[in-house]
């Protein structure tokens, strides 16, 4: 039910944007510039959105190697719904990416956790530096004692410190100050662990990552490339109106305007970040209605173009999965139907090994009585075990399976308990010999049924079939019991020649036609 609510919430919200949004300006702005820009401007944004799936891809990787590069990316395409709906630096969306990771990629919250802050961590790193550099220029080159460069000048620099703190803090936590922070702290004991652990885990892969200067210094310079990303497509959506512009007062432009958008004011920075770029623009000399014009189609291709990317591939997935899931429950079905034919066959199939069991069972008791019964149950199961075949082939149902599972039934009733019995008949009687003979009927009957397997002459029958020389010795117990036990007569040995007769005619080649019942 919360899924839905989510789905509902979420595309309630879609909506509103949609509808929120200046499709009559934007196509009023998109005529004035050339179509090829645009085109150009929308592969680079693919190619920027690429590029953070990498990143995030390559970030997982050091908790988890097998991370595919898709998960990694819809991971981010998520976050990046979620920041377009939430204000400002976008808090909403880490949150996203981290409730992502823990349910999607099956990692633990203070690993999900890790992932975003080493993430957020490299990026912010790498825009600080950026911004830096960005108020440098643009304090020199244009607007050192412009008010409107002031006025954003103290909201840009607050910020900045800000956010220069919240990357000391992850770069210099520390283990022990942490300890000392939670004692002071009244929460569960188990939570101060939680969070204890985590912090931990954090420094444990954060050392590593600047262990491996090589690493690192990539990750900061994947950074800096995304970011420069956006100083080019500003830079060329500039040039597309035909008015001259040097890349780096371009740049500089892109990085404060970000850095205000990030102010949370609007959902999306919406408005804030069309404003700022405008009054950035202005003090390079561009008109505020090319400004106007250059901060729509720009807002364009980096956050509505994004955003619906990102919806349509996230949708697009949930539609293929949802076909999937509905094609594999119908393949279950055909494969159940199919199943439910060979339901028959391996019912009578393990009718046969039970008889087989049971005989095994009763005859252990030494009884007399309960020996006969064994019997009469080896029987039976050759009958069964005869009724299974006519069955298979009267039905079509014939299969490897169920002539595997046929073959080790036939070894367990007519192969082990013949044996069986003869043991607890004889009570031990003939020693050694009796087990060597044992051995020599079960593996010729083990013979007879893996060269039945594997034999395609489905014309002829190859040796005796272990069905009937298991029944025939059965069938020689009975008459034991009642014609020798019975009236006093002392058992012969001849039972050691009847084994090794059968055991010799199964491993034999001699062939007979097979019956065409």
């Amino acid at each position: 039910m919360k899924r839905y609510l989510a789905y509902i919430l979420g595309f309630a919200i879609f909506v509103y944007l949609v509808i929120n949004m200046d499709f009559k300006g934007l196509l009023i702005f998109a005529r004035t510039i050339s179509l090829k820009i645009v085109l150009l401007l929308l592969s680079l944004q693919i190619m920027t959105i690429m590029l953070l799936g990498i990143q995030w891809k390559l970030i997982i990787s050091w908790i988890r190697k097998d991370i595919r590069f898709y998960d990694a990316l819809k991971i981010n395409l998520k976050g990046n719904i979620v920041d377009a709906l939430s204000p400002g630096v976008k808090v909403g969306g880490e949150l996203a990416r981290v409730y992502e990771i823990k349910n999607a990629l099956n990692m633990e919250m203070g690993e999900a956790i890790l992932v975003v802050g080493l993430q957020k961590t490299l990026s912010i790193t790498s825009f600080i530096f950026l911004v830096i550099f960005s108020l440098i220029w643009l304090y020199i080159t244009t607007a050192g004692n412009n008010l409107y460069f002031r006025a954003f000048l103290v909201p840009i620099l607050v910020f900045l410190i800000i956010l220069m703190g919240f990357i000391f803090f992850f770069l210099r936590i520390d283990l022990e100050r942490t300890k000392k922070v939670l004692k002071k702290i009244r929460i569960k004991d188990a939570k101060k662990e939680k969070i204890y652990n985590w912090v931990s885990q954090y420094r444990n892969n954060l050392n590593k990552m600047l262990e491996n200067k090589g690493k690192f210094y990539f990750q900061l310079l994947l950074g800096i490339s995304i970011w420069l990303l956006f100083a080019v497509k500003l830079a060329i959506l500039i040039r597309g109106y035909n008015i001259s512009i040097d890349f780096i007062s371009a740049a500089a432009i892109t990085y404060l305007t970000y850095i205000i958008g990030m102010l949370p004011l609007l959902p999306g920075g919406i408005g804030s970040f069309e404003t700022s770029m405008v009054g950035l623009l202005a003090l390079k000399g561009i008109e505020v209605g090319n400004g106007i014009a250059i901060s729509v189609v720009f807002r364009f291709v980096t956050f509505w173009f994004e955003f619906l990317m990102s919806f349509l591939i996230l949708f697009f997935d949930k539609v293929f999965k949802l076909l999937t899931i509905r094609n594999d429950i119908n393949m279950l079905k055909v494969q159940i139907k199919e199943d439910k034919k060979y339901f028959l066959p391996s019912l009578i199939t393990y009718t046969n090994m039970l008889f087989g069991i049971i005989a095994i069972w009763l005859s252990s008791t030494r009884e007399v009585k309960n020996i006969k019964v064994s019997c009469i149950l080896v029987i039976l199961a050759a009958i069964v075990d005869k009724i299974d075949g006519l069955v298979a082939r009267k039905f079509n149902l014939t299969s490897s399976f169920g002539r595997e599972l046929d073959s080790l039934c036939d070894l367990l009733s007519f192969g082990l308990a013949p044996v069986v019995i003869w043991w607890n008949l004889n009570g031990g009687y003939l020693k050694m010999l009796e087990l060597v003979i044992s051995i020599l009927f079960v593996g010729a009957g083990i013979f007879r049924l893996a060269r039945f397997n594997i034999d395609e002459d489905y014309e002829y029958i190859k040796g005796l079939p272990i069905t009937l020389a298991g029944s025939f010795f059965a069938i020689k117990h009975l008459i034991d019991i009642n014609y020798r036990i019975q009236s006093n007569i002392p058992l012969f040995n001849e039972n050691v020649i009847i084994l090794t007769l059968l055991s010799v005619f199964m491993v034999s080649r001699f062939r007979i036609k097979r019956p065409s019942i």
